[in-house]
């Protein structure tokens, strides 16, 4: 199978997210179905210690039953997860990312579709600055509306003003440091221009951001 390219950006968004859990545990994203992460994720999500069967396809599968109850995994082929397949892996990664916001999330929200949870939270929060939110690509482009986000939790960190003349990558630079620094949230997503997960690239997918939105949203709400 010809592998897409959107795959290339969710795997470096997903290993960073993984990582940022297991203390870079993950080298490649198929890592992340390996018995290593498996443990610590179910026990993040359960609170239970994960006993190994000693077969892969066993401990995938009883990863699954044990951190989530709604059979989200049901439509995912684990043995292609075992062979490696990038649509698999992405897929299956992506449902990891919506247990852990289900656990963590606050009550309020968390049983609310996590894209639709973080949109609202967006469009609340940027819109105290007159930054406009219509989706989770193309509104996120100028950088404006991270550093909208950031500033209604903190209205002394800087103001709009200072970051008008500055280009756009470098407004993500601004925002995303400050997110790192004060509230610790990991850069999922890179400014650079050279990154294929670069909130600039083309190649920007759903996704990628969304993961890293909801890291943000923890961070600044639940940290």
């Amino acid at each position: 199978m010809e592998k897409d390219d959107r795959y290339d950006i969710q795997e470096a968004v997903f290993m960073r997210w993984a990582n940022s859990l297991a203390d870079g545990v993950v080298k490649e994203l198929n890592d992340i179905f390996d018995t290593k992460f498996l443990s610590i994720f179910t026990r993040l999500i359960t609170g239970d210690l994960f006993i190994s069967s000693g077969s892969r396809v066993q401990d995938i599968s009883n990863a699954f039953r044990l951190v989530d109850n709604d059979e989200r995994f049901s439509q995912i082929s684990v043995n292609e997860l075992v062979d490696g397949n990038p649509r698999a892996v992405c897929s299956a990664v992506w449902q990891l990312v919506q247990v852990f916001w289900k656990r963590f999330a606050p009550a309020d929200v968390r049983d609310q579709k996590m894209a639709e949870a973080l949109k609202d939270w967006c469009v609340e929060r940027a819109q105290r600055f007159e930054v406009q939110i219509n989706d989770f690509i193309s509104s996120w482009r100028d950088g404006y509306a991270l550093n909208a986000i950031l500033l209604s939790y903190n209205p002394e960190l800087f103001s709009m003003n200072q970051i008008r003349d500055m280009r756009a990558v470098d407004r993500i630079e601004h925002a995303m440091s400050l997110a790192e620094r004060y509230v610790n949230t990991p850069r999922l997503l890179h400014p650079k221009a050279n990154y294929f997960s670069d909130f600039s690239s083309e190649r920007l997918d759903m996704k990628s951001v969304v993961c890293y939105l909801m890291v943000l949203y923890l961070s600044l709400t639940t940290g």
